[in-house]
């Protein structure tokens, strides 16, 4: 069961993506579709920074941003491997499932280079 008032307050801080809306319980499939169907919507209606690939030269690549870590884990929080809380199976499967669906789009998942809380789609420019 889901609380209402954390619901809510992450559904806010999350505006173009919504974690918190996909079924955990059971519905993977469901979960698959509306994460790309999330990272599409941001394709649509976000404008994309345009960024300097530090690997090639001259290579540039479009970054969407798709909100705050915190506001995309399911559990709400950062986990670092160190912490003895450790990352929940529900927290995985939404990473694992973000980072697949990013790469069948053709683009990746990464975190941003001033603030690592940040999280971006990008995808090159072809």
């Amino acid at each position: 069961m889901i609380d209402v008032i954390a619901f809510k307050n992450q559904l806010l801080s999350s505006l173009s993506f919504r974690p918190f809306l996909y079924p955990f319980n059971g519905g993977e499939k469901m979960y698959k579709r509306q994460i790309a169907k999330d990272l599409k919507d941001v394709l649509k209606f976000d404008e994309p920074y345009v960024m300097e690939n530090d690997f090639e030269e001259g290579e540039k690549y479009h970054s969407y941003f798709i909100g705050s870590f915190l506001s995309l884990d399911p559990c709400g929080r950062y986990h670092h491997i160190l912490s003895p809380n450790g990352i929940t199976r529900k927290c995985e499967i939404f990473w694992e499932e973000l980072e697949e669906i990013a790469q069948r789009m053709g683009g990746w998942i990464e975190s941003g280079e001033g603030d690592p809380l940040d999280t971006f789609f990008c995808l090159p420019i072809e």
